[in-house]
């Protein structure tokens, strides 16, 4: 399997489990792509350490190509905060650069609404200029006319 990587290096773990199984070289339930993964890390034939070597062209596929191509967004849930004896929930809102991972936008605010994460991305294109693609999730934060837009 190192051989069939070292031949194919953009090849997933996942590929190459289901050629040699439909080839019928390995039994269907003896290896998963998991284990074929953790095998190439510790042989440093993985994708990313290919990154670190500075292969430009070991791009995982769910990574944009190049800085400023899509920003991702996202909102979590923070801790409480008691203040007056009133509880305000955190809500942490986020837009990283998916081919950098540059922290485009990170602000705190007590809601998730659509019109925090709209003004937090129109200050980021102020900032940074706008991404070619944004990549929401189906919250009903990201599902007003003006993101959807």
């Amino acid at each position: 399997m190192l051989d069939i990587r070292r031949k194919h290096p953009r090849a997933s773990a996942e590929l190459i489990v289901k050629t040699l199984v439909t080839e019928g070289r390995l039994p269907k339930t003896i290896v998963s792509a998991r284990v074929l993964r953790r095998l190439f890390q510790e042989q440093g034939l993985d994708r990313i350490a290919r990154l670190a070597e500075g292969d430009r062209h070991a791009r995982l596929r769910w990574e944009a190509a190049y800085p400023g191509a899509l920003w991702q967004t996202d909102v979590c849930h923070g801790p409480n905060l008691r203040v007056d004896g009133r509880i305000i929930p955190i809500r942490v809102h986020a837009i990283l650069d998916d081919a950098s991972r540059f922290i485009v936008a990170l602000e705190a605010h007590a809601t998730k609404r659509e019109r925090d994460i709209r003004d937090i991305f129109a200050n980021a294109i102020r900032r940074h200029g706008p991404p070619s693609a944004l990549y929401l999730d189906n919250g009903s934060t990201y599902s007003g006319d003006a993101l959807r837009l």
